[in-house]
């Protein structure tokens, strides 16, 4: 029988595990604990744009596809070492990439993409291309327009002229009792108004007394003597008169 003594150990032995995904990718995790994506093709070519080109933005990112990947991120950044902070880094479902976000003109940026496996894994960086935008970042922000303000203002001002009232005298007012007829002269300070007789007590109308250019007469028919009468000018006078019997 043998005895083990503790100053005695035994030697230690290293392994490593691989997994094939259902595509066939296969997964082998490095002496630091990570893996790789190695699926058909291992990793993807670059497209364009080509290496030194000189584009304006947006610009298209486009690469090779490799079978049984999930998904690809695409990096770009200002080193080729492409040390952090990354200008940006971006996972994408198809193998191709359009944007306008990328800060800076007429400076040297790097590209690169890997795959990435169904479970997640990714796989090795392709080469490395270098370009130059001509153009800063792409707005995407839409301006709006400023409201447009109407001012409505306010009508003129409506200019009223006021006419004064023309001034009416009666110099003569007589019944004819025999023949029922008033005689009326009458003057105005217009010479285009238009006298109407009335009776000063029921305000009843006698008539209209012509313009002969110098005055206002008329002879109206009444059947009885109305006592009193009023002269009424069309410009706004009015003066009243006793009517003398004859």
């Amino acid at each position: 029988m043998h005895f083990f003594h503790g100053c005695c150990r035994l030697p230690r032995r290293r392994y490593r595990i691989g997994a094939i995904d259902s595509v066939g990718a296969v997964w082998e995790p490095s002496p630091d604990g990570e893996g790789s994506y190695t699926g058909d093709g291992c990793c993807s070519s670059l497209v364009s744009p080509a290496n030194d080109a000189r584009l304006t933005q947006p610009v298209t990112f486009d690469w090779t596809d490799v079978s049984g990947a999930a998904s690809y991120t695409i990096q770009i950044d200002d080193s080729s070492a492409f040390s952090a902070p990354i200008v940006l880094s971006q996972t994408v479902t198809p193998s191709q990439l359009t944007t306008g976000s990328i800060p800076g003109a007429n400076v040297d940026r790097w590209w690169r993409v890997r795959a990435n496996g169904p479970t997640g894994v990714a796989g090795a960086w392709s080469s490395t291309r270098r370009f130059r935008t001509t153009t800063g970042p792409v707005a995407t922000t839409t301006a709006t327009a400023p409201p447009v303000t109407t001012t409505t203002l306010p009508p003129p001002p409506t200019t009223t002229t006021t006419v004064p009232a023309d001034t009416v005298a009666v110099q003569i007012a007589e019944y004819d009792t025999a023949k029922r007829v008033l005689h009326v002269e009458a003057t105005s300070t217009s010479s285009t108004a238009t006298l109407t007789v009335t009776v000063t007590a029921s305000s009843a109308v006698i008539g209209t007394l012509g313009n002969d250019g110098g005055g206002y007469r008329g002879d109206l028919a009444w059947s009885v003597n109305p006592q009193n009468i009023t002269v009424r000018s069309s410009r706004g006078g009015v003066a009243t008169r006793a009517v003398a019997a004859k």
